[in-house]
């Protein structure tokens, strides 16, 4: 009987290292905007924004070259304030990142009578993050703190990122990743995104990624919308 219970034991502990083995991955991810403003008209959009944020969830679907990062249609009921929230977080359309060409990318939506999957607005994947010893757990995992200045918008902002290597998938939410493990949470300015279930066994096949569009910087994209 003891041995029995060894070797019950000996499984259990190997269970999470045969788990992450798989290749391929489903994170869902919630999403949370903070009001730090003293502006009473940038309040209030971002009061509705960050009630939007709640009933907002994505899903990233990940092999380990590849990922895909979208809203969870099957949750989300998209209105006014969820519309607000996704702007806030900077997502428009399912962003498409490849870790072997450092390239992330995704279709414009209808805006500024441009229409809707004219254009494939190619971004290169940020990569100058700054590993940092500071850990902590998420879904009972241990991830490592790492962090970066990215430009968003035009204008430089904060980003930090939670990964953990457990989990050998250099993959995280909007397009985020380079890391030595899929990133659990990450924060840019007042938006964060934090891990609401992982499932280590998905149905998933093939990751295609767009085709849709004519490719196009996101700088040359920002100006051809001012153009317009």
């Amino acid at each position: 009987m003891k041995k029995i219970n060894q070797t019950l034991a000996l499984l259990l502990l190997l269970m999470p290292c045969v788990t992450v083995a798989q290749n391929a991955i489903a994170v869902q991810y919630n999403l949370s905007i903070q009001i730090n403003t003293t502006n009473p008209t940038v309040e209030k959009i971002t009061s509705r924004g960050s009630e939007g944020a709640e009933q907002v969830l994505f899903t990233l679907y990940a092999h380990p070259t590849e990922a895909l990062f979208t809203v969870d249609k099957s949750v989300v009921k998209r209105n006014h304030n969820t519309d607000i929230a996704l702007l806030i977080a900077g997502y428009f359309n399912p962003i498409y990142s490849n870790q072997e060409t450092k390239i992330m990318q995704y279709n414009n939506t209808n805006l500024h009578q441009i229409e809707s999957d004219k254009y494939r607005i190619q971004i290169p994947i940020f990569t100058e993050w700054k590993l940092e010893t500071e850990t902590k757990k998420i879904q009972n995992l241990v991830c490592y703190k790492a962090t970066g200045v990215v430009a968003h918008d035009q204008v430089l902002q904060n980003v930090i990122a939670w990964y953990c290597p457990e989990i050998p998938f250099p993959h995280g939410p909007l397009g985020y990743g380079g890391l030595p493990g899929l990133i659990l949470e990450l924060q840019r300015k007042d938006v964060l995104l934090g891990t609401e279930s992982i499932n280590f066994n998905p149905n998933l096949q093939h990751i295609e990624s767009p085709e849709k569009g004519i490719p196009i910087s996101e700088a040359d994209f920002i100006n051809l919308i001012k153009i317009n």
